[in-house]
């Protein structure tokens, strides 16, 4: 495909230019905000392990206390699942606007491609998968 100057685009396709321009920085950004999941997920796994160590010395755990923690640390993988659920909306929607200016585009990928592409791209989802079976280990221990 030869490359066009500015001047030799129409004022249509100038448009959809630029448009496509915010669509690629908002992809972006939005892809890097999903691979910034990754470190919150890991500072909050380890504010997790120190409840977990938590010491009974130090306040007496009632059951008042229990709901309170009970409740806190399962806020913390259910506002994760939420973020990822709307950044996957965000990066989907960037997505369909880029293919309607575009056209769709198909990449051709071995399956061992697509399988640690999936893997990568699925990380922050799987982090906070185990961070809820955390959570849910954590919470039983303390209700014994």
């Amino acid at each position: 495909m030869a490359q066009l100057s500015p001047d030799q685009l129409t004022l249509e396709q100038q448009k959809n230019l630029e448009t496509l321009k915010i669509h690629l920085g908002s992809l972006r950004e939005l892809l890097g905000a999903k691979a910034g999941i990754v470190s919150v997920v890991a500072s909050l796994s380890a504010s997790v392990l120190v409840i977990a160590t938590f010491n009974s010395n130090l306040l007496p755990v009632t059951v008042g206390l229990r709901i309170a923690l009970t409740i806190l640390l399962w806020l913390i993988p259910t506002s994760l699942l939420f973020h990822l659920l709307e950044l996957l909306c965000a990066i989907r929607k960037t997505n369909n606007c880029i293919e309607k200016i575009v056209g769709e585009i198909k990449i051709h990928r071995h399956w061992y491609e697509t399988l640690y592409d999936n893997l990568i791209g699925h990380f922050s989802l799987i982090g906070t998968l185990v961070l809820s079976g955390v959570v849910v280990y954590i919470v039983s221990i303390l209700w014994r």
